[in-house]
C-alpha cells in the first residue's frame, strides 16, 4: 500500500478542492507528516501562510502529495479535526483515495490563467460538437492540468484541446480525472484532467513554457 510508504517528516502540499473565504484555494499550502496514525488517518503540522496558521474548516476535501522516498504520491483527503499536542498544532486529514504514484514533472505545476478551446470525444475519438467549448486553465503541468469550464463534462470523457502557450499553439488530449463544484466562483466547473498520448516534444514545450514564465515572474518581483 501506497500509505507504507509515509513516514514522520515527509514533505506534504495541500491544495483545497473548493473555494473558501480568506484562503487562498489556487495555492498549494506546505507542512510536514507529524504522523500516520493508520491506513486512512494522517495527521500534520498545520501550514502557515503569512506567519499565521491556515485553518481549513472541517469536512473541506483536499489534494495532497507527499514527498516520500518512494517517489510524489498524491491522495484525496477531508479535513477531520484539528489538535494541539506538545504546543504544535495539528491537523487530521482522513485519507478518501488510494493515492498514486506521480511523476516528478506532473508534480512541478504552475498557477495561470489560459484561455482554451477544446472539444469532449466520443469512444470512437471523434467530437459531436460544431464549435468548441470555451475553458480557463488554472494550473499547467507536464502530466495534466486544472481547468475551469461553464460546461458539464462527465468523469472519465476524452478531450481534445487548442493549448495556446504563449505564440505557440500545440493540440493536447486529456482525460477527466475528476469534476469538482466552485459553488462560490463565477464558473463554478471546475476540472482535473490527466494528458493522454503526448509526445515527449510537446511535454517538453509545455515545461520549458512553464519554466521561462516562472523566471518572469522572479524578474518581476
Amino acid at each position: 500500500m501506497l500509505i507504507d510508504a509515509i513516514k514522520t517528516g515527509d514533505r506534504i502540499d495541500i491544495s483545497l478542492e473548493t473555494s473558501i473565504a480568506l484562503i487562498d484555494w489556487t495555492k498549494a499550502y506546505v507542512s510536514r507528516v507529524e504522523a500516520v496514525v493508520n491506513k486512512n488517518k494522517i495527521l500534520v503540522h498545520v501550514p502557515f501562510a503569512q506567519g499565521r496558521p491556515v485553518r481549513i474548516p472541517v469536512g473541506s476535501g483536499c489534494t495532497v502529495r507527499f514527498s516520500t522516498e518512494r517517489g510524489i504520491l498524491r491522495f484525496f483527503v477531508k479535513v477531520n479535526e484539528y489538535l494541539v499536542e506538545e504546543n504544535f498544532l495539528l491537523v487530521s486529514l482522513k485519507l478518501t483515495s488510494e493515492g498514486e504514484k506521480i511523476q516528478r514533472r506532473d508534480f512541478f505545476r504552475f498557477n495561470c490563467s489560459i484561455a482554451i478551446l477544446f472539444f469532449p470525444l466520443n469512444e470512437n475519438g471523434e467530437t459531436d460538437e460544431m464549435f468548441p467549448k470555451e475553458g480557463i486553465v488554472r494550473d499547467l503541468g507536464g502530466g495534466g492540468m486544472r481547468m475551469l469550464s461553464r460546461n458539464i463534462i462527465s468523469d472519465g470523457t476524452m478531450i481534445r484541446a487548442n493549448l495556446q502557450l504563449g505564440s505557440e499553439s500545440i493540440i493536447v488530449f486529456g482525460q477527466v480525472l475528476r469534476r469538482e463544484e466552485l459553488p462560490n466562483a463565477m464558473i463554478s466547473n471546475q476540472y482535473r484532467i490527466k494528458f493522454a498520448a503526448m509526445s515527449t516534444l510537446d511535454q517538453d514545450k509545455i515545461i520549458q513554457y512553464i519554466y521561462n514564465q516562472q523566471r518572469k515572474n522572479l524578474q518581476r518581483s
